[in-house]
């Protein structure tokens, strides 16, 4: 299909490889390059993304049980304190503990406080889907821009990562840990963190281009994104927030409030010193 280009975007510094697509709703990009300005379009046949699993807003989620030790008989013990941490290091007959055949990692569906299986991203996908884990890191200005960059896993090859501006605030999206975009499934680790107002958060701001008004997109500035499954994952993200903005954005409140609480409690109250045991 050929897509034909219209006027440069008018932000400072662009060049003449800098240009914005055309508005049409029924396609979906399959390449970014640097400097285009890539959305979030509709699809004719419905969704063309979608969280997998629970969207954390909040709620409390109970704990994983404790795993039961065996009655180990200490030898000889001592006591370490650095701090208020105290640690507790006991030496300890054999227990004779018989080694357990090795398993393959059990797939957990997302839990609501975002917790996941490690070892596959959280996915629980049916035999012959695409799987991959995207590794994200995203520097958020006021709610409004995010400095993002991606990598997959997973993937024959050395990975590659991806470095992009987008006008999603992509807090919002760090409340789920799986999802499907096009038929490609996806286990998500995020780290994001607010910009504060240091010399380096300060200089990469004056980087950001400007965006087109009313829509999810993003703008390429490190890689060029031939690469399917790296396209579909940073397009995906943007397409849930256009499809499910209202409701990430509820979720998202509720997470501070949680958190929010969380911090009060443990001003008024610190939990004391956690003791830590190490037997051997």
């Amino acid at each position: 299909m050929k897509i034909n280009l219209q006027q440069k975007p008018k932000w400072k510094g662009s060049r003449d490889h800098h240009r914005i697509f055309p508005r049409t709703p029924q396609i979906a990009l399959t390449a970014c390059f640097f400097g285009i300005v890539c959305w979030a379009s509709s699809n004719a046949q419905g969704q063309s993304a979608r969280i997998i699993g629970d969207l954390a807003n909040g709620d409390p989620v109970p704990e994983a049980p404790k795993p039961s030790l065996p009655n180990f008989a200490v030898e000889e013990m001592s006591v370490v304190r650095t701090g208020e941490q105290k640690t507790i290091l006991q030496k300890v007959r054999d227990p004779n503990l018989r080694v357990q055949p090795t398993l393959e990692p059990e797939v957990h569906a997302p839990t609501a406080n975002g917790s996941q299986s490690q070892a596959t991203g959280g996915l629980a996908a049916p035999a012959g889907v695409e799987t991959f884990l995207v590794m994200v890191s995203a520097k958020v200005y006021n709610h409004e821009r995010t400095f993002v960059s991606w990598t997959i896993i997973g993937q024959e090859g050395k990975a590659q990562e991806y470095e992009a501006w987008s006008n999603v605030d992509f807090n919002l999206l760090s409340g789920f840990t799986s999802y499907e975009v096009e038929g490609i499934q996806y286990g998500l680790s995020m780290g994001v963190r607010d910009a504060g107002d240091t010399p380096d958060d300060r200089r990469l701001l004056r980087t950001a281009p400007k965006f087109p008004q009313g829509k999810a997109s993003y703008i390429l500035t490190k890689g060029e994104i031939h690469d399917r499954v790296a396209e579909t994952a940073i397009r995906g993200l943007h397409e849930i927030y256009r499809q499910d903005s209202q409701r990430l954005r509820e979720a998202y409140r509720g997470r501070e409030r949680a958190r929010l609480a969380h911090e009060r409690i443990e001003k008024a109250s610190p939990p004391p010193a956690e003791e830590v045991t190490i037997r051997y």
